[in-house]
């Protein structure tokens, strides 16, 4: 199976903004593959999905402004093969991994935040 073709697109640092009219730029992460970070839709529609074995798709969820996702795969030690996709022009913002898992270390306030 195939797994779609998925970019960032205009991105800086924390925040990425996403074209859906922009063919080689519809998807924002394919979930499985190294540190794996949160994101938080800001403005736009993102569709959180997975592929079955025959490369149709199951949605999981349709994300809309001010909501987060892939909170479980930040967490997740082994394969979450999840990807998301841009349904309208979105702009995201980015948690990476590793520097939130620290602070969530160091302050377990923050998962109540």
């Amino acid at each position: 199976m195939a797994a779609p073709s998925l970019w960032f697109t205009r991105s800086s640092g924390w925040r990425s903004r996403l074209s859906k009219s922009n063919p080689d730029h519809l998807g924002i992460a394919a979930f499985g593959c190294g540190p794996r970070p949160r994101y938080v839709v800001l403005e736009g529609k993102v569709k959180l999905f997975a592929l079955n074995e025959g490369g149709e798709e199951s949605v999981v969820e349709v994300f809309e402004p001010v909501s987060s996702f892939a909170e479980a795969a930040m967490f997740a030690s082994g394969s979450f093969p999840l990807w998301a996709e841009v349904l309208e022009d979105a702009l995201l913002a980015r948690v990476p991994a590793t520097p939130f898992l620290r602070k969530l270390r160091q302050d377990h306030r923050v998962a109540f935040t």
